[in-house]
């Protein structure tokens, strides 16, 4: 009888501790679960990809560095066209592909493509297609919009806002003994010097600068070494993206 009820409490004992093995299992599970649906939930997916098309119009609301005319677009859009993000992707490279035929950097397309054509890069990147446009340009465009007449006023407003962007700055010269904290307009309103060229906006120098505010001046080598170093750091990360997907 003892043993018996030995090998009963001992069954028992088993019986309980596989049902606790088994609960922490389950447990396990139902938080990797929890966790996968919680990282799924940080995943953005798009289905799909609407257009929106406008007709072009006179802008007036930018101020280009050069040009008289601006371009803007109608209040209303004409049309709407709906992708797949992989037929966006093949739509936009088509288009990258004719502008850079028209400015010469590919040959002229064949009658025949290659199945392989849209993994071939293009010789530049996608950022190379936001470019600025010639005043020439802006009018040809407007007019093969339908525009009959440049209304006049635009170009003397942009003059008129050129002429106030030019108005800034201190105006603390080496004559003058360069920036001094009881003169410095720039000091006096809160902010540090500012030099984004050669005397503009303040035509203070280095060495005479007292601003205790600092002086800024802007190198080009600098933004364009940052621009590169964020494209390539950009590429980086896709490129280790897509090696984690294989």
């Amino acid at each position: 009888m003892d043993i018996e009820n030995n090998m009963s409490t001992k069954r028992k004992h088993e019986d309980d501790d596989d049902d606790l093995v088994t609960t922490v299992i389950e447990t396990k599970n139902e938080q990797t679960s929890i966790k996968k649906q919680r990282k799924q939930k940080k995943n953005v997916r798009f289905d799909d990809v609407t257009v929106y098309y406008f007709a072009r119009s006179q802008g007036f609301v930018s101020v280009p560095s050069q040009g008289t005319i601006t371009l803007g677009m109608v209040p209303e859009h004409s049309h709407v066209e709906q992708y797949s993000v992989a037929d966006f992707s093949r739509v936009r490279r088509a288009l990258h592909k004719s502008i850079l035929r028209e400015r010469k950097l590919l040959p002229p397309s064949s009658t025949i493509e290659s199945d392989n054509d849209e993994d071939e890069p293009l010789p530049v990147d996608d950022y190379y297609f936001v470019q600025p446009i010639a005043t020439r340009q802006r009018r040809t465009l407007l007019k093969q919009a339908g525009l009959v007449k440049i209304d006049t006023t635009e170009k003397h407003e942009l003059t008129l806002i050129r002429r106030s962007r030019e108005v800034c700055g201190c105006s603390c010269t080496r004559e003058t003994g360069g920036c001094q904290p009881s003169t410095c307009e720039c000091y006096l309103n809160g902010i540090a010097c500012q030099v984004d060229r050669l005397t503009f906006p303040c035509p203070c120098a280095t060495m005479l600068c007292k601003n205790p505010l600092g002086r800024l001046e802007f190198n080009q080598n600098r933004v364009r070494n940052h621009f590169f170093e964020t494209i390539t750091r950009l590429e980086a990360e896709k490129t280790q993206e897509q090696i984690g997907k294989i």
